[in-house]
């Protein structure tokens, strides 16, 4: 590390003497006391200096790729970057506009922004210059904006005062490399450190972000988001299609990683632990740690691991592996995208356990190289099924497989101590030693694991075990699910049928119950209109657990469906469209059609049928009409996620339509 450190500032002082024999460097205020003069001035690579000071300017670079600096860039002292200060908060303008630069345009050792100053940051205008070692404090907007076909190189950036920031960095088209940024927010309801529209190729590798509504806002389909630390946003990572690689992505309050569109977004070798939900969506997850099991939907690529990946100290914000962590060489490198160096530039790919094996942790951190492991052995046998011994696994951290005999052989880096041993196998109950003793350099033998079938026909019982709305009015039931086998069970998602609704705001999967324990969840009518049948129908829930599921019989009398009742003053014949977007985040749009002048009022109600906000149109003249919800109720308080629906009654029936709010 120290070696790469003096390699760095060696090869900064020969590009200074290479430059300074064929280019000017130009001094603000000595030699012109407006940066913008002092750029006009410049000649192809040429470098202009800025000294310390609070420099309220508009500066524009375009058409000649020159270095733009404060004297961080001859010092390389850290003292200039905070002392040398440009904002600019005239007319919605940017501080500094790019155009036309390639990547040997420089942007660095600047504060850009205030803490009080309304201002923007930069603009790149199909430009692409290297901006680095920059603190930004800009406010109400963007830090970094992209547009056309920009390719900037954005590393080793701060940036800071963000709860009034929109987006750190926003891609708008282009394809740029985000590196070795730190973005720390204080989780403004609008903003991302990072949001991407471009459908081209951006990196985002090796950045810490903390504490915003989104992590990285990621619309695009090739976006490659490698060895990054994400935590304490509301969304981690929103992603449609690209590649998550080597990311550490934890406590998150709502979810870890979200997919709220069609494409399947790619998960490998990262650790998602401790949001509140670790998936929305569907995804294709390998060699990642997650709690219980993978999510409902989920393409499984092997390789995963459903424990505890060991950090050092989480409540210090240390994610870093302990030596008995699962995470340990329990990565994979079938991926031309391996990064080569970890968030702390430390080397990928080590021998993390001893075994004398390389192999790539899970997570953005990989553990240094151990030259004297403990050892342990012993022999797994199977009772009374089929299988083969060798499927087995058992460990401390990292597993590893019995041979053909059931031998096994594992080493660890852990700290001399006592620990639990366990070994498991699909269809028979998994087996615990606890109090192991080990020591570094020594073998902790005999450590013997006698596994017993155990494949029982069923696993979960259901009380009632037919639910029923055919008594009153309530639109809501109470279903219990008890696990009565053996093993431990975490429920993967449930399913309602076309007349149900199942609110998951407070009910996170995978959910754990274990062995004799139950848990309770609650199915909803869907809201309707009424009917005058007596008729009975029937509708199912489905609940998926580990890789089983249960079927649940729902019988509803139509007529107890009274739906709720609109006052209204009738209206001409008119149509009311489906809100778009459907599903929203910030708002949505209805879209609605009248034949003569009219008083419009849409009444919105949650799950349970409280009335949450009316929107009200007085005087609308005929034809075609947007009316816009912000996902507020009356009193201008953000709704949480959740099922909601809208109401207004024609000449001849109430129509009722459905919006999900996602946060």
């Amino acid at each position: 590390m120290v070696m790469i450190k003096i390699l760095t500032k060696l090869c900064f002082l020969i590009f200074l003497t290479s430059s300074s024999l064929s280019a000017d460097i130009i001094y603000v205020p000595q030699d012109y006391q407006k940066i913008q003069d002092a750029i006009t001035a410049t000649n192809e690579s040429d470098t202009v200096i800025v000294t310390p000071g609070t420099y309220v300017q508009q500066i524009y670079l375009a058409g000649k790729n020159i270095t733009l600096s404060s004297l961080y860039l001859l010092t390389q002292n850290s003292a200039y970057i905070d002392s040398t200060i440009l904002s600019y908060g005239l007319n919605s303008k940017n501080t500094i506009y790019c155009g036309g630069l390639d990547s040997s345009s420089i942007i660095a050792g600047f504060t850009i922004g205030s803490d009080v100053l309304v201002c923007k940051g930069i603009e790149c205008d199909n430009a692409s210059p290297t901006i680095t070692n920059n603190v930004f404090k800009t406010r109400n907007d963007y830090g970094i904006l992209c547009r056309e076909s920009s390719k900037p190189i954005i590393k080793k950036n701060k940036f800071t005062n963000t709860h009034s920031m929109y987006y750190c960095i926003e891609l708008r088209y282009g394809n740029a490399i985000i590196q070795k940024n730190i973005f720390n927010g204080k989780s403004n309801y609008y903003s991302s450190a990072i949001k991407i529209h471009s459908n081209e190729t951006p990196i985002i590798s090796s950045n810490e972000i903390d504490n915003f509504e989104i992590g990285i806002d990621d619309y695009g389909e090739k976006t490659k988001i490698i060895n990054n630390m994400i935590l304490n946003c509301n969304v981690g990572i929103r992603s449609v299609e690209g590649i998550l690689l080597n990311n550490t992505i934890v406590n998150n309050v709502e979810i870890g990683v979200q997919n709220v569109m069609q494409g399947i977004p790619n998960i490998m070798n990262c650790i998602i632990w401790g949001n509140k939900k670790d998936f929305n969506g569907f995804f294709s997850i390998s060699h990642s740690c997650m709690w219980g099991c993978l999510p409902y939907g989920a393409i499984d690529g092997g390789g995963n691991v459903f424990r505890d990946p060991k950090f050092i100290d989480p409540s210090d914000s240390n994610f870093r592996l302990k030596g008995e962590s699962p995470c340990i060489d329990a990565g994979s490198s079938n991926s031309d995208l391996i990064p080569k160096f970890d968030l702390e530039y430390n080397e990928r790919i080590l021998d993390g356990n001893g075994d004398s094996t390389k192999l790539i942790d899970i997570g953005c951190y990989e553990r240094n190289f151990v030259n004297n492991p403990a050892y342990v052995s012993g022999k797994v046998t199977l009772i009374g099924g089929p299988g083969s011994v060798t499927d087995a696994q058992v460990g401390i951290g990292t597993f590893c497989h019995p041979d053909i005999d059931g031998y096994y052989n594992f080493a660890i880096s852990a700290p001399d101590s006592f620990y639990s041993v366990i070994a498991l196998i699909d269809n028979y109950l998994m087996q615990e030693i606890k109090n192991v003793e080990i020591k570094s350099g020594e073998i902790t033998q005999d450590i013997d694991f006698n596994l017993e079938y155990y494949n029982p026909d069923t696993i979960v019982s259901t009380l009632p075990d037919t639910l029923k709305f055919i008594s009153d009015t309530e639109i809501t039931r109470e279903l219990i699910i008890k696990n009565i086998s053996l093993s431990d069970i975490y429920i993967r998602w449930i399913q309602p049928g076309p007349m149900l609704y199942f609110d998951d705001e407070n009910f996170s999967v995978p959910y754990f119950i274990a062995s004799g324990d139950s848990c309770k969840i609650l199915l909803s009518l869907l809201l309707t209109t009424g009917s005058e049948s007596n008729e009975l129908i029937s509708d199912s829930v489905l609940i998926f657990f580990n890789d089983d599921s249960v079927k649940i019989p729902v019988c509803i009398d139509l007529s107890i469906i009274d739906g709720i009742e609109v006052k209204k003053e009738k209206l001409q014949a008119f149509y009311i469209s489906k809100n778009f977007p459907n599903p929203f985040n910030l708002h949505t749009t209805i879209e609605l059609g009248i034949t003569s002048k009219s008083d419009i009022k849409i009444d919105i109600y949650n799950i349970i049928g409280q009335k949450v906000r009316s929107l009200k149109q007085a005087g609308l003249s005929a034809g075609k009409h947007f009316i816009v919800w912000d996902g507020r109720d009356e009193s201008g308080n953000f709704l949480s996620t959740g099922l909601y629906f809208y109401i207004i009654n024609d000449s001849y029936k109430n129509q009722v339509h459905k919006m999900l709010l996602i946060k």
